[in-house]
């Protein structure tokens, strides 16, 4: 009689559900942020590795807006090595999101003016770097491409406003707190890059793209 199996493929291990490590997983990525901080404030490093994880792709690609996509790797792991370092201090309140944003942002200029070039003493934090390839491939459709060009006519300020609302998905209140203004100031900002997209895109691929941004 041949040895039973309990292999991934059997229904002995399908019916033995997932191991306690799955387990763990699958109920970090269904907790809010607020959860998770409240769990790395108490020393939990696979809470970090969720939050990274989870904003890794979206930080990234607004540090290479700001920094080049060469530096933008190291300016995300920055911000989660501060982040776990101020574990203590953080909160997810109003927004933990708006908090990465503001730090990418901050750290994307600082590395830009050659202020801090720190990449390399955080190079054995293996729980921030565990998901640090995970990468969103560029969207090379006629629609990104229109959008990005008319994006690179923008003023700096009404670009990086119009960004974070449409691209990132920020409320006016958050892309506030990134940019170091009022929600009203950033609500003229996109009411003003606004109206030049309109002006500009394709009028094939304008309806499009504001119903996918909406």
């Amino acid at each position: 009689m041949p040895p039973l199996s309990l292999g991934h493929d059997t229904p002995w291990r399908r019916r033995l559900g997932p191991s306690p490590r799955e387990e763990a997983r699958q109920t970090l990525a269904d907790q809010s942020d607020a959860d998770l901080v409240a769990r790395m404030a108490l020393g939990d490093e696979a809470s970090l590795s969720e939050l990274h994880k989870r904003y890794n792709g979206e930080l990234r690609a607004f540090a290479t807006a700001t920094a080049g996509a060469a530096e933008a790797r190291a300016v995300v792991q920055e911000v989660f090595v501060e982040l776990w370092n101020r574990r203590r201090e953080v909160t997810a309140d109003p927004s933990l999101r708006a908090y990465l944003f503001r730090a990418t942002r901050t750290r994307a200029l600082d590395n830009v003016r050659g202020r801090h070039r720190w990449t390399a003493r955080f190079k054995s934090l293996d729980m921030v770097r565990s998901h640090a390839a995970e990468t969103n491939p560029p969207d090379s459709s006629p629609l990104a491409t229109a959008v990005a060009r008319v994006e690179a006519t923008l003023p700096a300020r009404q670009r990086e406003a119009f960004g974070l609302y449409y691209r990132h998905g920020l409320t006016y209140v958050e892309v506030g707190t990134v940019m170091g203004v009022s929600w009203g100031v950033v609500r003229n900002y996109v009411y003003l890059a606004t109206q030049t997209v309109r002006k500009k895109m394709p009028q094939d691929l304008l309806a499009d793209y504001f119903a996918d941004a909406s």
